[in-house]
């Protein structure tokens, strides 16, 4: 029995790097400007960790991520917020059943308006230093950033729930 767990706790580790490290790279290589900001894909990775793992693997792993890529792109500025941020947009989601589920796409939903709200309370009272000049940039950029992201999270649930990826690596129900 100690040998299953310790190998289930392996394979999550082994998997939970993986998202961190996909969550890097998607951040730091599929950027679009938008305005003053960059839309990037790395919420769509963090969603898909959150339905893979274990809360408490997928919650250090998207941070981990997140904070990694503003690190490498040079935005240390950001990196306490994503820390924080980023595993709150994931908390929503569950590694039960299939991938794309009635509750991710309420999940997408409210995983977009925390990750934009925080991020422009993050802005107005540690960078900008006033509620009015991030607004509409935060606003704008926020809902850019979660739309793009959940549809290639849409996109990439089909087609993983359609090839049965989870339940091939052993990842759950």
């Amino acid at each position: 029995m100690q040998g299953t767990y310790q190998h289930s706790q392996l394979r999550y580790l082994t998997i939970a790097a993986l998202f961190a490290a996909m969550v890097t790279v998607s951040i730091l290589i599929f950027r679009i400007p938008v305005g003053n900001g960059i839309v990037h894909f790395g919420d769509a990775m963090i969603y898909l960790a959150a339905c893979f793992l274990p809360k408490k693997y997928a919650l250090v792993a998207v941070s981990i991520g997140g904070v990694t890529a503003n690190l490498f792109a040079g935005l240390t500025m950001w990196a306490p917020a994503t820390a924080v941020i980023k595993p709150l947009i994931a908390v929503w989601f569950v590694n039960k059943g299939p991938i794309l589920t009635k509750w991710h796409v309420c999940a997408l939903v409210i995983g977009g308006i925390v990750n934009t709200g925080l991020y422009y309370v993050y802005e107005a009272l540690f960078i900008a230093g006033n509620w009015y000049t991030p607004f509409f940039t935060a606003m704008w950029g926020g809902a850019a950033q979660s739309g793009g992201s959940a549809v290639i999270f849409v996109m990439l649930a089909v087609i993983f729930d359609r090839m049965s990826l989870k339940n091939r690596l052993g990842m759950g129900s």
